[in-house]
């Protein structure tokens, strides 16, 4: 397998941060032959025209060779003009994004447009060595945190004596402790080594797992869950962060949805995973099933711990460490990430008050946090809402709970995928943030009446985690609005979250509280009241996005003028 990777491992074995030099200045595609912007530049239309007719023929061509293939780095730039703009435009998401020629290349495609056959072995590598590890990791998160709610109802609660809202003192303890780590993040996310940091939080949450499994009482497991809430805070950010910072924005929603796949993957095999070991290591040694479940998820995050460190690349397309891929590979990630080559601000001039006044004077912060703040608060899945339910009706065994749990995350699959196609594919993330809202929206309806049909409550429950959904598009909608910043992207990512859940453990405790289960009658209004909200705000991020777009247009490749106003007309090679 190493040799079909990699050759001989010509990077050694051990992950260190290389030196790779840069082609050129930019590396970001747009030609650098002076004379040939200007000649285009006396007639726009016509190299509007040329570039379609090449796109065009090297798509329909029989024979699809590489060499009919544009190479990004030989593409021209498109001239558009402004004047007669439609006011439809406006919910044209990459507008300004890509131009004309790349985006008809890019359309139904798994690959950026007009990638050599060794460009795509790039984007594979790194789909295996980011987007599938980073998976396996959510998996395991989210392996932990559903098993706990599994536990709950699997014998934990008579063992440890668990009574009235513990549960959701549990949760809540898990989420303080996550919000409080996550803090610091606002000024090391862009600067750590984040291989081995992911590796060790992983490492402690794993031991952390295995103590929960020989917790005594309330206390203990208390303990036990602050300390994985502390390893888990930022794991969550750094993979966000890494996945927004190596795709561009064309394909970084369906790699985010991949990474989502792992917190279904999670809810899937955790319900299969406990009633397997019900009923197979019941007993065995002294444990009950549930502690056995703790004690294999602790083996299997440091299995996927060590698998991280010997496969993610590294902080970012300057930063890497990868084994896996070569110099030309990082090459090829840069020039599909336009603007990703920044200066990293000295720590000492971030904690300036001129570097927060620059974060807190501009409108990005303040619509990044209410947006993900929406998000997170779209969901009552985390409740285990459903598996209460469940419980409650008394006509259940243990086992059948658990293989009953797993339906909402079967569902749950195939909601991410469709995020992705219509994200990703269809080219918009806000359509697919408000469309999982309409779903939301009618299952928390639906619970809030609760005195309907079981079969229409059923339906409910299975599209309980459609909140989610939207979470890919979103966070995605958070890199493409700082792409062209790391530290601004670093530290509106964390604050984002860190206000988040902030809000969302405050309201957990009002909402969820598990003495109110099964019906919470205060939580699904919440959530459904929430759901139509975050749909709105889509469209408004939507509006600023846009804004930030267009003003990074040239970067793309986009050079923008206005031949009734005068805007940058004639578009000649001084305005590049």
């Amino acid at each position: 397998m190493v040799k079909v990777l990699h050759g001989n491992l010509k990077y050694g074995f051990y992950p260190v941060v290389r030196n790779i030099p840069y082609i050129n200045e930019d590396e970001t595609g747009i030609p650098s032959d002076v004379d040939e912007q200007s000649s285009i530049a006396t007639n726009p239309s016509s190299h509007e025209k040329a570039s379609g007719d090449v796109a065009k023929k090297s798509l329909t061509s029989d024979d699809f060779s590489d060499k009919q293939i544009i190479p990004e780095s030989t593409k021209l730039l498109e001239y558009r003009d402004e004047a007669n703009r439609p006011w439809y435009k406006f919910f044209d998401e990459l507008e300004y994004t890509l131009p004309k020629a790349q985006r008809e290349a890019n359309r139904w495609a798994w690959f950026g447009p007009f990638q050599t056959k060794e460009e795509r072995w790039t984007v594979i590598k790194l789909d295996l060595t980011l987007a599938v590890v980073s998976m396996l990791a959510y998996w395991s998160k989210y392996l932990d945190a559903v098993n706990l709610n599994n536990a709950y109802v699997s014998g934990m609660s008579d063992k440890l004596n668990l009574k009235g809202g513990d549960l959701t003192d549990i949760q809540n303890i898990t989420n303080i402790g996550t919000i409080i780590f996550q803090v610091p993040f606002l000024f090391f996310l862009d600067r750590i080594p984040l291989v081995p940091y992911l590796v060790i939080v992983e490492i402690i949450w794993s031991f952390a797992t295995l103590g929960a499994g020989f917790s005594t009482n309330a206390a203990q497991l208390k303990a036990c869950r602050f300390i994985i809430g502390m390893m888990e805070s930022n794991s969550y950010l750094a993979y966000q962060y890494l996945i927004g910072g190596f795709y561009p924005s064309s394909m970084s929603t369906t790699r985010s949805a991949i990474y989502y796949i792992g917190s279904a993957a999670g809810t899937l095999s955790s319900g299969f995973l406990m009633a397997r070991i019900k009923k197979d290591l019941g007993g065995v040694n002294g444990y009950e099933g549930w502690q056995w479940n703790f004690f294999i998820d602790c083996i299997i995050g440091i299995a996927i711990a060590i698998l991280a460190f010997f496969t993610l690349p590294g902080n970012s397309p300057d930063k890497i460490s990868s084994i896996w891929l070569s110099d030309k590979d990082v090459q090829n990630i840069r020039k599909y990430n336009p603007g990703y080559r920044n200066k990293v601000v000295d720590t000492k001039d971030l904690l300036s008050w001129k570097s927060w006044k620059k974060l807190f004077g501009s409108y990005k912060v303040y619509v990044c946090v209410l947006y993900t703040t929406f998000c997170w608060l779209s969901s009552n899945a985390s409740s285990g809402s459903y598996i209460l339910w469940l419980k409650s009706l008394k006509r259940y065994s243990i086992p059948e709970i658990n293989n009953l749990s797993v339906i909402p995350s079967a569902i749950f699959f195939g909601l991410l995928l469709f995020a992705a196609f219509w994200s990703d594919v269809l080219e918009s993330k806000y359509q697919a943030v408000i469309i999982s809202q309409i779903l939301n929206m009618y299952g928390n309806i639906v619970l809030s009446i609760w005195n309907v049909s079981e079969s229409l409550k059923k339906s409910a429950f299975y599209l309980q985690m459609a909140g989610w959904m939207s979470a890919p598009p979103v966070y995605m909608q958070l890199a493409a609005i700082s792409k062209h910043d790391t530290t601004e992207r670093a530290q509106i990512l964390v604050m984002s979250n860190v206000f988040a859940q902030s809000w969302m453990t405050a309201t957990n405790k009002l909402n969820w509280n598990s003495a109110d289960a099964p019906t919470y009658p205060k939580g699904f209004p919440f959530v459904a009241s929430i759901a139509g909200i975050l749909g709105v705000s889509s469209v408004i991020f939507l509006y600023f996005q846009k804004q930030y777009d267009r003003q990074h247009a040239k970067s793309n490749g986009i050079i923008l003028y206005n031949s009734k106003t005068g805007e940058n007309y004639p578009p000649s090679k001084e305005n590049i």
